[in-house]
């Protein structure tokens, strides 16, 4: 009557070692797929060797090695920045110079634009770089200024 049935035997070892791999196709997965899901902003480095360069300057220099319109707010415009930075992310480039300051960064795939904007400031774009409406519908309820700067 159980003659047809055949007991496999599994040494140990070999069970734990796959539960092992389960368990850590489990919890890996979703750090393997983050990578993956990193945003082109995310990815933009730059290399930059400043001295005393006001931070308007900079972020004419910034579009020009990424493609990204940078906008600043009415209080960074005019901060100086000196240093070398080499390969580093565009996030981790303000975050460092811009260390004390209450800040937030904003970007924009679709429309290539990064914000740098102070707390309680008014955003400061040059004319031309974008649109009043582009920046209301990033930045809305904010004092926005489009003027000519250097």
């Amino acid at each position: 009557m159980f003659s047809n049935i055949k007991i496999k035997y599994q040494p140990p070892a070999a069970t734990f070692c796959c539960w092992l791999i389960v368990v850590f196709s489990l919890v890996l997965t979703p750090y393997a797929h983050a990578e993956q899901n990193k945003s082109q902003y995310e990815e933009l480095r730059i290399n930059l060797d400043l001295k005393e360069i006001p931070l308007t300057s900079v972020a004419a220099e910034i579009q020009k090695q990424t493609g990204y319109t940078v906008i600043l707010s009415e209080s960074l415009v005019t901060v100086p920045v000196t240093g070398q930075y080499k390969d580093v992310t565009v996030d981790n480039f303000f975050t460092r110079v811009l260390r004390g300051k209450n800040i937030s960064i904003l970007s924009d795939e679709s429309e290539k634009i990064i914000i740098v904007k102070a707390f309680g400031d008014k955003i400061i774009a040059r004319q031309g770089s974008v649109s009043l409406e582009k920046l209301s519908k990033l930045v809305p309820n904010m004092d926005i200024t489009l003027e000519e700067l250097q």
